[in-house]
Parts: structure tokens; sequence; C-alpha cells
């Protein structure tokens, strides 16, 4: 017999074949002294998720910082945007070209961040109309021509 992991392993011999049983074992069977905090561990255990949730969660809370809180969020994109775009048919300020040599820099991450947005919006679409799951959404947003072929380019 074995003790892997909380799994006794038997095996025997019989006739001249092997057989190999499993009985799971409970923690405290498998080792007493590991038990000094007398379950508290089992307080501050974190629910079970899927790990592939834990990014939707994480960028729901970054796109509401994005824009909350409101007022201030459209003046500072207006103040930073505004110089930037219409910088072809107006003076430029130090501001207006250091925000565009930056955007320029950060194309391919921009690229990222749509497709990332991309999957975040079929993602909660496919959750919450109970159409498709996360790895199927994965395969439509990864096999999309429209964002492949038109949205990406124009990024």
């Amino acid at each position: 017999e074995a003790i892997e992991a909380g799994i006794v392993l038997s095996s025997s011999m019989e006739d001249g074949v092997i057989t190999t049983s499993e009985a799971t074992t409970t923690a405290a069977a498998v080792n007493d002294s590991d038990d000094t905090f007398g379950g508290a561990l089992q307080l501050f255990t974190p629910p079970e998720v899927p790990p592939k949730v834990l990014p939707l969660i994480f960028l729901s809370g970054v796109l509401v910082r994005t824009q909350f809180p409101r007022r201030q969020r459209v003046r500072f994109y207006k103040t930073i945007l505004q110089g930037t775009i219409l910088a072809p048919f107006k003076p430029v300020r130090f501001r207006d070209a250091f925000v565009g040599d930056i955007v320029t820099s950060l194309v391919r991450p921009i690229v990222d961040v749509v497709f990332t947005v991309t999957y975040y919006g079929a993602a909660v679409y496919g959750f919450c109309s109970r159409k498709y799951d996360l790895n199927e959404t994965g395969y439509i947003v990864s096999e999309s021509s429209l964002l492949h072929g038109i949205v990406l380019p124009l990024v």
C-alpha cells in the first residue's frame, strides 16, 4: 500500500493479473499532525472558481474603473484625445505630440486590448444568454473573420 495525496493505493496479484484499487482517505487520516489550526484554514479557503473566469472578473474591475467617476473620466479623455485627434487641424502643443507618440508606440498592446474586450463581450453575452461556454467563446473570437479581417487591421 502507498499513500499519495490522500489516496490509498493498494495492489494485489491474483492468478497472474495485477489489480489496483483506490480508496480516498480524509486529510486527518493521512496526517494528524497538520491539524494545528483546528479547522481555521477551512474558513479562509476561497470558493472554487474556474480559472477561465478569473480574467473576466479582473477585467470587469478595470473596465468599471476606466469609466467611473464619469465626470472626471470624460474630462480626461476629452482633454487628451481631442488635442491628439485634431492635431492636423490646429496648432500642436507638447502634450498633443507626446500623447500621439505614446499612442503610436502602443499599437500592438492596443490590438491586444481590443481582442480582450471582444472576448470579454462575447463571454459575457454567451454566459448571460447561455448559448455557449468559455471554450466556445475562445474558438468563436479566435476564428472571427470580422474581428481579424476588419476590426484589428483598422486599429
